[in-house]
């Protein structure tokens, strides 16, 4: 399971924790930080798109139906240039 990915500038590492919380963490240490999106704890396949603007994952549940989302522009200071 893929429970994390690089920003497109290399600098963060964004991951999932096991409760579903999204983060960042520098490359250079630091603090995590947290991203403001939580999603069901069992997320797989992170990945940001190579711009930077988008996030997709899959997250699985027991009892749900299937859903799509999409966040974009949620990244704290991450540079797209």
């Amino acid at each position: 399971m893929n429970v994390l990915t690089w920003t497109p500038d290399q600098r963060y590492l964004i991951f999932a924790d096991p409760k579903g919380t999204l983060w960042r963490v520098s490359i250079t240490g630091g603090a995590r930080e947290p991203l403001g999106v939580s999603v069901p704890p069992r997320v797989q396949g992170l990945n940001l798109q190579p711009d930077g603007r988008g996030l997709y994952f899959t997250a699985l549940e027991d009892s749900s139906p299937a859903e799509l989302w999409v966040l974009e522009d949620f990244l704290p200071g991450v540079s797209t240039r």
